[in-house]
């Protein structure tokens, strides 16, 4: 947990700041737990880049009234 502001300073930094600036009035964390919090940040936004680009195509699934044969169209991109 030492490390943690070192190894990921942008992101301690960017918590610590968030922290000071809307929470630091109504609750105490010290260096521990906002590594740890920093660490959990850090979990998430690690999972999101690997499931954002799993992605490879875009489904657009339509029911027009307009459309004459009245049935589902799909689109791919």
């Amino acid at each position: 947990m030492d490390d943690v502001k070192k190894e990921f300073s942008f992101l301690y930094q960017l918590v610590d700041y968030c922290y000071q600036k809307d929470l630091a009035k109504r609750i105490d964390l010290d260096q521990y737990q906002l590594s740890t919090l920093t660490l959990l940040f850090r979990n998430h936004v690690l999972k999101n880049k690997i499931a954002g680009r799993n992605l490879k195509r875009i489904d657009i699934i339509q029911n027009k009234k307009s459309l004459q044969d009245g049935k589902l169209h799909l689109a791919s991109f």
